[in-house]
């Protein structure tokens, strides 16, 4: 379950973690304000008809003032921010290439892997290969996964979730990466849209991330920047 603050942009207040539990609590004092209320499950799910019944659950919110809540919808970038923000607050930074990252999050219910891709000009590819995992389930429906994002890109590439949890469980995962300038976005399995779809991202112009690097070459282009900083040039 996420708090998500909805007063300028998108901002991760607080965050239950994911348990394998019918009931989850997050505590956090909140000031005067709008909030959002996320419940998520990350398990995957069948049933007997087609598609999947819609969860049914209860949000219980305790003040000492009298509160207005109401449902509403989020959009599918709202969603999917609250995901990456959830994996990137909590989880661990790899550093692939220059503004090129992959963040993993273990959590009470299993493994969370998140891509950002950064640049202005480069193709970040990823590839996943989770096939010495037992007893999980993956979110994708395969252990194995390949995606290709287009600059200025995040995307929750993998959440693996414990299966049957008499039975133990063990996750492994072995990751490549490859940045060019041919690749176009390309998804395997594919994205169904949803949570586990690629968004534009909600941050600042990567210039502005690096913190500096923008006013001291200002002169040189993205693309080229980018290419000679993959390349092993470091401005200074």
């Amino acid at each position: 379950m996420l708090y998500i603050g909805a007063v300028a942009g998108m901002r991760l207040v607080a965050a239950s973690e994911r348990q394998l539990k019918a009931c989850v609590t997050c505590e956090v004092v909140l000031s005067a304000g709008k909030y959002y209320v996320l419940p998520i499950s990350l398990r995957p799910r069948t049933t007997d008809v087609a598609g999947d019944a819609p969860l049914q659950y209860v949000v219980r919110v305790g003040s000492a003032h009298p509160l207005l809540c109401e449902p509403t919808y989020l959009t599918d970038p709202e969603v999917s921010a609250s995901l990456a923000a959830y994996v990137k607050g909590g989880g661990k930074a790899h550093r692939a290439f220059d503004g090129m990252w992959v963040y993993s999050r273990h959590d009470a219910a299993g493994w969370l892997s998140y891509a950002e891709n950064q640049t202005r000009a480069m193709s970040f590819r990823v590839e996943l290969d989770e096939s010495g995992s037992f007893n999980v389930l993956p979110s994708r429906g395969s252990l194995n996964t390949m995606d290709a994002l287009p600059p200025g890109r995040g995307q929750l590439l993998q959440v693996l979730t414990h299966g049957f949890a008499d039975d133990g469980s063990r996750m492994s995962s072995s990751m490549r990466f490859q940045a060019d300038y041919i690749s176009s976005e390309l998804h395997s399995p594919e994205v169904a849209g949803g949570v586990f779809s690629a968004l534009k991202l909600h941050a600042d112009s990567p210039d502005e991330q690096r913190g500096g690097v923008h006013s001291v070459v200002r002169g040189v282009e993205g693309g080229l920047h980018d290419m000679l900083s993959t390349l092993g040039f470091r401005f200074v």
